[in-house]
């Protein structure tokens, strides 16, 4: 199992960098690289992000 979610993540990150656009200074990224782009993209969102108001049957 885990060897099947090595692959599978290895071939997402793939398919993200052929994405890229060619010009692009991250077209050669590492992995590593950039896995901590999209690390810092996802940590800007979750803290700009505004919360949610309550559902319905917990307000008073």
């Amino acid at each position: 199992m885990r060897l099947i979610l090595h692959t599978a993540a290895y071939r997402l990150m793939l398919t993200l960098r052929d994405a890229i656009p060619k010009t692009h200074a991250l077209t050669e990224a590492e992995f590593a690289t950039l896995r901590l782009k999209l690390l810092k993209i996802g940590a800007r969102v979750i803290e700009t992000a505004s919360p949610s108001p309550p559902p319905a049957s917990r307000r008073r």
